[in-house]
Parts: structure tokens; C-alpha cells; sequence
């Protein structure tokens, strides 16, 4: 969101990857006196634990594991155990 001119400034905000879909066309911002209020509407009516998305550290674990397992079956099994 970019915001020009208030206070004599720029001022852009941006989330890399929100925590979910949310719908742009009804999200608002308002300018007040000493502050900037951003309202961001969600797409589905659940509950966000964060506004940014994080991702699962044990599911990218598990998908690495995965292709580490992968990678040795292709390697001879004389080599894996010697």
C-alpha cells in the first residue's frame, strides 16, 4: 500500500505474503491526525495467528528429509553400508 503526501511524506506498507487471501478491493486506510489505520478484509471469516505468513518449519523439514531419502535410494547400496 502506498500512501502519498501525508505529512509532507511517502509512506509504504507491504507484507511479503500475508498469513492468508484477504480482498483488496474492501480493505481501507484511514489518516489521522498522528497515525495511519490500515484495515485489510479476509477473504475467509477465520482466525489469523499472525498477519504474516510463516512457513511450517517442521513440514519444510520433512520435505527436505523426503528428497534427502530420494537422493539415497538412487546410490548403490554397497555404498550406503560400507
Amino acid at each position: 500500500m502506498k500512501i502519498r503526501g501525508y505529512k509532507s511524506q511517502n509512506h509504504i506498507f507491504a507484507i511479503k505474503k500475508l498469513f492468508a487471501e484477504i480482498i483488496p478491493a474492501d480493505c481501507k486506510y484511514i489518516l489521522k491526525n498522528n497515525s495511519i489505520t490500515i484495515t485489510l478484509i479476509k477473504k475467509e471469516n477465520k482466525s489469523w495467528s499472525q498477519i504474516h505468513f510463516k512457513e511450517d518449519k517442521v513440514k519444510k523439514y520433512l520435505f527436505s528429509l523426503q528428497l534427502t531419502l530420494k537422493k539415497m535410494k538412487k546410490i548403490p547400496e554397497k555404498v550406503l553400508w560400507e
